[in-house]
């Protein structure tokens, strides 16, 4: 839709149906994945299908160019060997019990890279991609915020509202450096299929539920202070270093210098050893944690008004 899509009945037809068969795929997500691999899977495939007709679809319309048509023809070929490995992970999950459909995404992330890699004249739609990979991350963001609720299960106290506000801050600043890299940094007349784009938003949303769940577990003295610790540290990191990395698609990518990579990865050092060295006392985990993402936060502001 983004390259080729036109707004008709057809894209809308099986937009929808691809709807549905997610509310399948969403349903069978559960601890006991083993139990629902069938129905998972074949609504997995039915969705690569629906898209994989959606591209030959548009194939067929006279006014595609010889260099789109081969571009269809391969993202076509994409989306039904994905399907196909799918498929015939059904009966060798059955009998063997050995489960191949992660080998589906591994297939497809490899395939788009060499395809998209090699078709520099297929550019994407990149503000109508920017605009969408957005949304998602804002309704992460949502979620990251539904979950301070979590800290009021019991009765009011100091502690409740000290780790709340901490866990507030902590999604105030990811929100507004978020925020600025999109509506002051981004370049959105780029000419790009936008693959690493797309790619550097599913780590983003990743980790941004990563460091939900890191914030919610940190207050908590039934769950290894090391452990919990280390896994909000390096959620936080990673998502800074997607961002980070997003700054590739900004309108000078200052970010990407070495000097910016440099105090990166100086502050971050500091604050990994702040981590492992206070992992014992969760108040000063995240105070040291909210210090952390607005001098990230400041880093970054300082960036963009060196970039005006």
């Amino acid at each position: 839709i983004n390259r080729y899509g036109s707004n008709g009945l057809a894209e809308h037809i099986l937009l929808f149906a691809n709807m549905y068969l997610l509310y399948f795929m969403a349903e069978n997500t559960t601890l006991h994945w083993e139990l629902h691999y069938l129905q998972y899977n074949l609504a997995w495939a039915f969705i690569l299908g629906n898209l994989a007709l959606s591209y030959y679809l548009k194939y067929r319309l006279p006014d595609r160019s010889e260099n789109e048509k081969h571009h269809i023809r391969q993202e076509i070929s994409i989306l039904l060997i994905q399907a196909a490995i799918l498929l015939i992970s059904i009966p060798i999950f059955f009998r063997f019990g050995i489960g191949l459909n992660s080998y589906t995404l591994l297939f497809a992330f490899l395939a788009e890279w060499f395809v998209n890699h090699n078709s520099t004249n297929i550019y994407a739609d990149f503000p109508h991609m920017s605009e969408r990979a957005m949304l998602l991350v804002v309704f992460t963001f949502g979620e990251m915020l539904a979950s301070l609720a979590d800290y009021f299960n019991d009765a009011l106290s100091l502690h409740a509202v000290y780790f709340s506000g901490m866990a507030f801050l902590t999604a105030v600043a990811l929100f507004l450096l978020y925020e600025l890299l999109y509506d002051h940094m981004l370049d959105r007349n780029m000419e790009t299929n936008g693959l690493g784009y797309l790619l550097l938003h599913i780590v983003i949303v990743l980790f941004l539920n990563n460091i939900t769940v890191g914030m919610q577990y940190l207050p908590l003295s039934d769950f290894d202070p090391f452990k919990k610790t280390l896994f909000l540290a390096v959620s936080l990191i990673a998502f800074f270093g997607s961002m980070f990395f997003t700054g590739l698609y900004t309108k000078r990518s200052k970010l990407a210098e070495k000097k910016h990579a440099g105090r990166f990865l100086l502050c971050t050092s500091v604050y990994l050893a702040l981590m492992m060295a206070l992992y014992r006392n969760p108040y000063l985990v995240f105070l040291v944690t909210v210090i952390y993402v607005y001098f990230i936060l400041y880093t970054i502001w300082k960036n963009q008004s060196e970039l005006s």
